[in-house]
């Protein structure tokens, strides 16, 4: 008698344990409250308690503890990572958490258009949003391709100014021995200044060849 009582006792909370388990689970996963994506930058060594309160603060989540449930739930997943990340209009608590533990920080970018001298690009580059460190050093002309380039918050924008060094000589190396047997142009060197002295006269495409000409 004793002994069936003690089972039936165990068995009654285990089955409460799978219902309250069971509906914690689909109570992380309701859409949440957020009316617009939101852009949410958590600092490094931000705690879950921390990520929780700053995300009911943006409205991301109903409540704190929604968010804390949610990760201990995915805990299994991997940690939550810190960074900027874009988070979809009524994202579930859950969602949220896997965004985090993904790790895909949302992407910024900055485009340089064609024609620009070297002074002008920092000076945009200078002044890209989140970016870290400044460019003093001015580069040579033309050693920059004009494109748009998509960074991370916190990226440097030395590194940025390298990378984009990087992108010129290899384009430069890919196109240089398709041009044309007669091309007075003599080397690389002078490619480049002949293109920014063309970009410099005319935006428009129509009218480089005869510019260059």
């Amino acid at each position: 008698m004793i002994r069936g009582l003690i089972a039936f006792i165990l068995l009654a909370g285990l089955i409460a344990a799978i219902a309250g388990y069971m509906g914690l689970r689909a109570l992380t996963g309701i859409p949440g409250p957020l009316p617009a994506e939101t852009i949410v930058y958590i600092a490094p060594g931000t705690s879950i308690a921390g990520m929780a309160t700053q995300l009911e603060d943006v409205n991301a989540v109903d409540d704190a503890l929604i968010f804390r449930a949610a990760a201990i739930l995915a805990r299994d997943r991997g940690p939550l990572q810190a960074g900027e990340y874009l988070i979809e209009e009524a994202t579930s608590a859950a969602g949220i958490v896997a965004l985090l533990q993904s790790g895909k920080t949302h992407a910024r970018s900055v485009t340089i258009p064609e024609g620009l001298m070297a002074v002008e690009i920092v000076a945009l580059i200078n002044t890209a949003e989140a970016m870290s460190g400044e460019v003093v050093d001015i580069p040579a002309e033309g050693s920059l391709l004009p494109e748009t380039y998509h960074y991370r918050r916190g990226d440097d924008r030395n590194a940025l100014i390298k990378r984009m060094q990087k992108e010129m000589n290899d384009t430069l190396a890919e196109i240089w021995p398709t041009r044309a047997s007669d091309t007075p142009v003599r080397s690389m060197d002078e490619a480049v200044v002949l293109a920014s002295i063309v970009e410099k006269e005319t935006g428009v495409a129509a009218e480089r060849a005869r510019v260059a000409g």
